[in-house]
């Protein structure tokens, strides 16, 4: 599965993904209005333990990126 360029805009929360898995943690989530789910993480930073979105949490953003799955690899973002 390759990477999908996306723009989306939403509203960013922390919640619980991957449950059930050894990968299970808190992680910073977008979601859409049309109640799609994304992981957000900084181009360039690593899968876990990079807190540089956190800032974002409750907030509303537009943001683009590059999609695979339910992860969003962020590049740009303006908060609304």
């Amino acid at each position: 599965m390759d990477f999908e360029p996306i723009s989306v805009t939403g509203v960013v929360s922390l919640g619980s993904v991957d449950h059930g898995s050894k990968s299970e943690r808190d992680a910073v989530v977008l979601r859409t209005p049309e109640g799609e789910s994304y992981v957000l993480r900084r181009a360039g930073a690593p899968s876990f333990g990079d807190h540089s979105m956190d800032e974002l949490v409750g907030k509303r953003i537009s943001t683009t990126g590059f999609a695979k799955g339910s992860t969003l690899i962020v590049k740009e973002w303006k908060v609304l």
